[in-house]
């Protein structure tokens, strides 16, 4: 497990970027790597990945600029585990960053006629 600059000394700056590199770099693998699992259909693992993705890149501030289509695929791999809310939140928070983007909009519909919520899903 990765630590945090703040847990080894929050005022050393050289600390404090290796500590960012760190997880950058676990970002970068566990998204590559959950990009494969989704294509090999091992939903499960997916899901982990593009977590621990997610978490590695919010740890160092980076989530604001994550590239959206990790809470689109990640939605897609929970989806493909009737996953059906927590589809639902990572469509919204891929909306959230890019309200135009017509994957997400497809993605937030599907998760909602998972949840039987059709009446919203149709005249969204």
């Amino acid at each position: 497990p990765l630590v945090t600059s703040a847990e080894l000394d929050p005022t050393n700056q050289e600390i404090k970027e290796l500590v960012a590199k760190q997880h950058v770099t676990l970002a970068r693998r566990s998204l590559e790597e959950a990009g494969e699992a989704l294509s090999n259909e091992h939903y499960v693992e997916a899901e982990r990945l593009y977590t621990t993705s997610i978490e590695s890149f919010k740890a160092v501030d980076a989530a604001g600029t994550m590239d959206v289509h990790v809470f689109i695929n990640r939605a897609t791999a929970r989806m493909r585990q009737a996953k059906w809310a927590e589809a639902l939140e990572d469509a919204e928070a891929a909306l959230a960053r890019s309200p135009e983007l017509p994957v997400a909009h497809s993605r937030k519909g599907q998760a909602l006629r998972g949840l039987k919520e059709l009446e919203t899903a149709y005249t969204m």
